[in-house]
């Protein structure tokens, strides 16, 4: 009997030894995991550069400076006047070269626009909120769209003005956290 306790703690010290010897290289494999999960995301990332380095330039540009065009030359009763074609090739641009959240941005503007009781207010400030995202995605710089309505609303300040675009603020900033994109 004495003989099989003995081997049996043998075999078990053995098995310890084995399983300490693995456990002791865990942190070391679980960090390699980590490391190898980072250089995957970010040739991926990388991947997406190449390509948007490859474009022309010029048509990111465009594409940005096609949205802003339609803020600054934007009149509460202008909205309607934008021929379907070029809204069209607006909206593929921003499919092409936009990231997912400013396919997702333009979706939202695209059906407030298709409300027939949207206000103003609202589909400027979901513009200028594209416009923010687009700026985000070609330039990596950070813009806010109050900013943007500021440079073309002259008489932001007054007090009308300001109601007006704190609560469409409130309703497109609300809607867009629902959809987890800001």
């Amino acid at each position: 009997m004495n003989i099989f306790v003995n081997g049996l703690l043998v075999l078990i010290l053995g098995g310890i030894t084995i399983v300490g010897y693995f456990l002791k290289d865990l942190p070391k494999l679980i960090r390699g995991l980590r490391i190898e999960e980072s250089r995957k995301n970010s040739e991926k990332e990388i991947q997406r550069e190449i390509f948007f380095r490859q474009l022309k330039g010029s048509e990111l540009a465009n594409t940005l400076e096609d949205w802003s065009d339609i803020i600054m030359s934007l009149e509460k009763s202008d909205k309607k006047n934008y021929k379907p074609e070029k809204m069209m090739s607006l909206q593929k641009k921003v499919l092409l070269y936009g990231s997912d959240r400013s396919v997702k941005i333009l979706s939202e503007t695209m059906q407030n626009f298709y409300n027939p009781n949207e206000n103003s207010f609202i589909a400027m400030y979901y513009i200028c909120r594209l416009i923010c995202s687009l700026k985000l995605d070609f330039t990596g710089y950070e813009i806010l769209p109050v900013d943007i309505i500021k440079i073309k609303i002259t008489d932001y300040n007054s007090k009308e003005n300001i109601e007006k675009f704190t609560e469409a603020q409130d309703i497109v900033e609300g809607r867009l956290k629902e959809l987890g994109l800001i």
